[in-house]
């Protein structure tokens, strides 16, 4: 836990005096609590550690500044095929193709690109449409009920995370 702190300051300026970190690491997508981060991470060589990144935290039920998310190997072309695959059938299947307002749905999850959340299921279903394979760094899809304190109501339904090599979308500015 020293060297991401050490590495959140060097890279980022993010000072642990001033700065508060999560109580969790996010490691390939999987939150892990930060007491027991550094057992989690003895696991892996550091050639391994594709990038550590700090992210401001988006959400607000959360008493923290930055949230560290850690990617250990590069995802094959193969799993990203079958991750975006298997998101677009879930979003196809519950998102209608009406514009219905308030336009939620229940039983989806949530999706983060570039660490933004996209909060409508439209916006979302088109996204993921649309988006070029070739543009995606990684894409990991938790399919389960994330624990509610790390996410809120958020995160029930799951968490969709999608990293591009570049923005080429643009998107919805939350109102």
């Amino acid at each position: 836990m020293s060297d991401i702190k050490q590495k959140a300051y060097v890279l980022h300026s993010i000072d642990s005096n001033k700065d508060s970190f999560c109580d969790f690491i996010l490691v390939d997508g999987v939150p892990h609590d930060i007491s027991n981060i550094d057992s989690v991470l003895s696991r892996y060589n550091q050639k391994s550690i594709e990038y550590i990144q700090f992210i401001k935290n988006t959400f607000s039920h959360k008493p923290c500044e930055n949230i560290t998310v850690i990617r250990t190997e590069k995802q094959s072309e193969k799993e990203k095929k079958k991750e975006l695959l298997e998101i677009k059938n879930l979003l196809n299947n519950k998102v209608s193709n009406i514009a219905v307002r308030p336009r939620i749905c229940n039983s989806c999850p949530l999706i983060t690109i570039n660490d933004k959340p996209i909060y409508d299921p439209h916006e979302q279903k088109k996204i993921i449409n649309e988006i070029d394979i070739n543009t995606i760094q990684s894409i990991y899809y938790l399919p389960r009920a994330l624990r509610k304190d790390l996410w809120g109501s958020l995160g029930v339904n799951g968490i969709v995370q999608i990293k591009l090599n570049k923005l080429i979308v643009k998107l919805p500015q939350r109102h």
